[in-house]
């Protein structure tokens, strides 16, 4: 992307998806650190087709996730064309009549997220980067780590690159973990999930759809159409046993489409198109250190979770949003006790709450999997109970809009 202007640098970001970026971004906006990202693929410089559905990634963004976008200086290049809001979420239980229908107006707020694609993201972050002064690679393959007291040196396919600081955004297969020797715990979710784009006869309605099927859950997530005239769009995440998502990956386009009108009980009628599928192997997987010596990690490089709610992106951006408050509070990255306090404040803030979001999908995960009648029928009654109170449902639609006792600062300014 761009060429190297020098190979000394104050903050190294490995990793150039919308966690890397994002954190190059807010240091932009919010320090005087000089900052390269080096990413291994080649960064595509094309939006995706405004008139073919697609299988790449959709984020559902927070209310708070908005509010940092808003705060770094990207959410008004991205164009509302791109963006789908909902103000709506349903989940039921495919297997009984539990359901929880929440709605905007009760949390007091218009929407309760947004839908985008991460193409969308990614290309809003490089216009803007291209501006500043941060150096972007990509292309770059990483060899070799040399961590010392005072800096760590990078062997790259491009050379030996320097930094006083590294943070690792690249990914759940993270080479920078693999290289820095930070173990990993991780334990295979029991599911794949069917990732694809859908078009369908009736509107999604500005509503995010669950049902919780016996192989796992099916989410439809509303998208803006394509065009003005064509039928509604929406996102499909469809969480199955191995075997299952296998067949469901091997259907042919119609066959798939009546079953994924079959399954998702014609929440937005028939389903007309769909796209090319992508089956996922999902796994949780964490690290009980975010940082070594100068090394530092980001998103899913330091955890991942199911995505039965949506909230692994928003997890790395909070974690963006900490760790450059932290830095923006750090004069020099020169002095080792200085550092180490910063990263290990970073590491005590997010494991927190990263670790209660994957302690909270496993419980959801256990809950919904068990087809025991006992447990069923206790499953019924608490979701029915959930639906009669407002004043759990409100709570539940905080959580899920990203409110925190504690925001970070970067995140401040929707509540």
């Amino acid at each position: 992307m761009s060429a190297v202007h020098h190979k000394n640098y104050d903050i190294v970001i490995v990793g150039g998806g919308v966690i890397g970026l994002a954190m190059a971004q807010a240091l932009m906006c919010t320090t005087a650190f000089s900052v390269c990202v080096i990413e291994k693929a080649a960064w595509s410089t094309a939006l995706p087709s405004s008139m073919h559905l697609s299988s790449s990634p959709v984020s559902a963004l927070t209310l708070a996730s908005i509010q940092l976008m808003k705060n770094i200086n990207i959410w008004s290049h991205i164009s509302k064309l791109n963006l789908c809001f909902f103000d709506r979420m349903k989940v039921w239980d495919g297997n009984g009549i539990g359901c929880v229908d929440m709605a905007a107006p009760l949390s007091g707020y218009p929407d309760l997220g947004c839908l985008v694609e991460n193409d969308i993201l990614i290309q809003a972050f490089l216009s803007q980067l291209k501006k500043t002064t941060a150096v972007l690679l990509d292309q770059v393959e990483l060899f070799k780590i040399c961590p010392s007291d005072d800096k760590v040196l990078l062997d790259t396919s491009q050379g030996t690159i320097q930094a006083q600081l590294v943070v690792a955004a690249d990914g759940i297969n993270s080479t920078l973990r693999t290289l820095a020797g930070i173990p990993t715990t991780t334990q295979s979710c029991l599911h794949h999930a069917i990732v694809c784009q859908v078009e369908s006869s009736e509107s999604h309605q500005r509503c995010a759809w669950q049902v919780f099927k016996e192989t796992g859950p099916l989410a439809v997530l509303p998208l803006t159409p394509l065009t003005k005239t064509s039928p509604s769009r929406s996102a499909i995440v469809w969480s199955s046993f191995p075997h299952k998502a296998q067949q469901l990956a091997q259907l042919d386009s119609v066959t798939f489409s009546q079953t994924l009108t079959q399954a998702s009980e014609h929440c937005i009628g028939d389903i007309i198109q769909v796209s090319d599928r992508k089956r996922i192997p999902l796994v949780q997987q964490h690290v009980n250190h975010y940082y070594t010596k100068r090394m530092v990690l980001i998103g899913d490089a330091a955890h991942t979770i199911h995505p039965l709610a949506g909230q692994g992106m928003n997890l790395g951006l909070c974690d963006v949003a900490v760790l450059a408050d932290l830095l923006k509070k750090t004069v020099s990255l020169n002095d080792w006790v200085p550092l180490q306090f910063m990263l290990k404040s970073y590491q005590n803030t997010r494991k927190v709450d990263n670790d209660q979001m994957r302690y909270a999908m496993n419980f959801f995960q256990h809950v919904f999997n068990q087809q025991t009648p006992g447990l069923h029928s206790l499953r019924q009654f608490g979701m029915l109970q959930v639906n009669r109170s407002n004043l759990l449902k409100r709570s539940l639609m905080r959580q899920a809009m990203g409110f925190r006792k504690s925001l970070p600062t970067l995140m401040q300014g929707f509540n």
